[in-house]
């Protein structure tokens, strides 16, 4: 399986994790079932965002920063921003940053929510994309590992379980 460094880089260091985004191929599921045909199926345990808390959140990837600054927020990088992760996040970071914000503390907290309901969008489309692409093609069991609290599981993990149960 090949990995794209810039898709493992954690806004504050807790290892090496992998971070869903559209890049992310299925490459490496196929070609374990190919390879173990036997396999009756596929366990996601670790299909969350790794830390809980606003003050070490994660997933600031090129990828993810810029596909919500300007996916969502309608707004473009320069290119000197562009130019490196750290430039990046530093005008990202301003997003959440109430003395950069006209809309102050309140619109700093509607802009991390934003940024959250987009991680979580992430996982779901990556669990969807698994489970057509690997669980339906090939007819095997999927499970994952979850949170049993919903509110637990969606603020801090971003793990929007019931819609990957309800699709």
């Amino acid at each position: 399986c090949e990995v794209d460094r810039q898709a493992i880089v954690p806004r504050k260091s807790v290892g090496q994790v992998r971070f869903p985004g559209k890049g992310m191929a299925l490459t490496y599921y196929n070609d374990l079932f190919d390879k173990n045909p036997d396999v009756a199926g596929l366990n996601l345990d670790y299909i969350r965002y790794p830390v809980s808390s606003r003050e070490e959140d994660t997933g600031f990837t090129i990828e993810a920063m810029k596909g919500f600054y300007e996916g969502v927020m309608g707004k473009t990088f320069t290119a000197n921003q562009s130019s490196s992760r750290e430039k990046m996040y530093n005008k990202f970071d301003q997003l959440f940053n109430k003395d950069y914000l006209l809309g102050g503390e309140a619109e700093a907290e509607e802009n991390y929510q934003k940024w959250v309901d987009y991680r979580m969008g992430l996982i779901t489309a990556y669990v969807k994309r698994i489970k057509t692409e690997i669980k339906d093609e090939r007819n095997i069991i999927l499970s994952t590992s979850v949170f049993a609290s919903l509110q637990e599981s969606t603020n801090a993990k971003k793990q929007d379980w019931q819609t990957w149960y309800l699709n």
